[in-house]
């Protein structure tokens, strides 16, 4: 728990201290779905990156996804860059890079998904039978869409590949509140 509140603060403080944000940060929740960590909840904050964002439709994203596997948790912390495409005025898309850490923990020994099967190199079946977890970092690759807001409500849908031990696909929804 202190790890997580360590992790948070962290990235509340990178954001008030990344510089002069384009208009303001806006924040987001989402569901999704890992092809080898099942379903999720999560929060996101997208920010303005100065002259990057002015001149070149480059935004950042600081993600935060805690999923639900069976006999275990996953919790995901991304930092990111998106690059906006030209948009139809209804959808806006945008395709983005970054890095992750990704962290599992087996509370039982039914540890059945694949990112509790890459821990094993570092963790021992019986280690990961009796509570213990260990983290990993990845590259981040995303593409997404954002749909035309309503009012102060702004729907999103994503798809991002996660590249390094434990790689996955993962799908996620959402909505971004306040206006841009």
């Amino acid at each position: 728990m202190r790890t997580k509140g360590m992790l948070l603060a962290a990235g509340l403080a990178l954001v008030a201290v990344s510089g002069p944000l384009e208009a303001q940060a806006r924040f987001g929740v989402n569901l999704s779905w890992g092809s080898d960590s099942d379903i999720g909840l999560g929060a996101r904050v997208g920010f303005g990156l100065g002259e990057l964002t002015q001149r070149n439709k480059i935004e950042g994203q600081a993600t935060f996804d805690y999923f639900f596997p069976k006999g275990g948790h996953i919790w995901e912390v991304t930092g990111n860059g998106l690059y906006h495409l030209n948009s139809s005025g209804t959808v806006a898309p945008y395709l983005g890079a970054g890095l992750g850490y990704a962290h599992a923990g087996a509370s039982s020994s039914n540890y059945t998904t694949t990112r509790f099967a890459t821990l094993r190199p570092v963790l021992s079946i019986a280690q990961l039978a009796s509570g213990y977890s260990a983290g990993n970092f990845f590259l981040n690759l995303l593409g997404g869409v954002r749909f035309k807001p309503t009012g102060n409500i702004q729907p999103f849908a994503e798809a991002r590949a996660e590249i390094g031990s434990g790689s996955q696909l993962v799908l996620t929804g959402g909505v971004y509140f306040g206006r841009k």
